[in-house]
């Protein structure tokens, strides 16, 4: 009577077939980290863009809640967003370019820009483009006449 091994048609992978795997694995991870990346750059100015409505879309209602003029200054130089009647500040990323569009009459000589609202619903009106590194470009627009603050996403602007 003869025996057969068990193991002897049987055989381990290579070193050459490790290796490939762990190739295709790390190839395989380092796209999904690009991928996740960008993805978070994007989120970040969405996010930002977001907090900034926020911010201005508040003093809108203080002000018509109240009956009296409210303000939110951009500070380009210290670059901060400030909301002072309810202590709310936000910083600007340095990776984010702002493009602001205002009357030039209220540019202030030490780089502050202040968007004013009105107790009966208007404001001076302010369109703020946001540009990430990346180039995803977030637009936040407040209305002169009604006071009213929306985000606009923007990619081929």
């Amino acid at each position: 009577m003869t025996r057969t091994s068990a193991t002897k048609g049987t055989q381990g992978f290579t070193l050459v077939e490790l290796l490939a795997v762990l190739l295709v694995l790390a190839l395989t991870t380092g796209i999904l980290g690009l991928s996740l990346s960008g993805r978070q750059a994007r989120e970040n100015v969405v996010e930002f863009s977001h907090h900034m409505a926020q911010l201005l879309s508040l003093a809108q209602q203080d002000s018509q809640l109240t009956g009296t003029i409210r303000r939110v200054v951009i500070d380009l130089d210290k670059s901060t967003i400030a909301y002072d009647e309810r202590n709310e500040n936000r910083s600007i990323p340095p990776e984010f370019e702002l493009t602001i569009l205002v009357g030039q009459e209220l540019i202030q000589s030490d780089g502050r820009i202040p968007v004013i609202f009105f107790s009966e619903g208007g404001s001076t009106g302010i369109v703020i483009k946001i540009l990430n590194d990346q180039g995803t470009m977030i637009k936040v627009q407040t209305s002169w006449l009604t006071g009213l603050t929306r985000v606009v996403r923007n990619d081929s602007d």
